[in-house]
C-alpha cells in the first residue's frame, strides 16, 4: 500500500528589518575582528549569549558564516565604513 506523506512547506523566512543595540553591537564586534569571547568580556554577556546571538543572525541573514555575515551587514546597512 502507498501511504500519503503529508506535504512539508519550507519554513518562511523574516527578513531582519531592524537590529537591536546588543545585535548591533555583537556585528560590529566580529566586523572589527574580536572573538565571541572577547565580545562577550566587553558588552559583560556570557559567551554563549553571544554565540546565540550570532547564530541566530547567520540562520536570518541565511548566510553559512560570519564573513558572510558582515557581508549581509554592510549591505544591508546595518553596519557603515567609518
Amino acid at each position: 500500500m502507498n501511504e500519503i506523506q503529508p506535504e512539508i512547506k519550507p519554513k518562511k523566512r523574516r527578513k531582519i528589518k531592524q537590529i537591536d543595540n546588543k545585535q548591533y553591537r555583537i556585528l560590529n564586534g566580529i566586523a572589527n575582528g574580536y572573538t565571541d569571547k572577547e565580545i562577550a568580556q566587553m558588552l559583560k554577556l556570557s559567551t554563549s549569549a553571544v554565540a546565540r546571538v550570532v547564530a541566530f543572525l547567520i540562520r536570518e541573514a541565511e548566510v553559512v558564516n560570519r564573513s558572510q555575515l558582515i557581508h549581509w551587514a554592510y549591505q544591508n546597512k546595518f553596519l557603515k565604513v567609518e
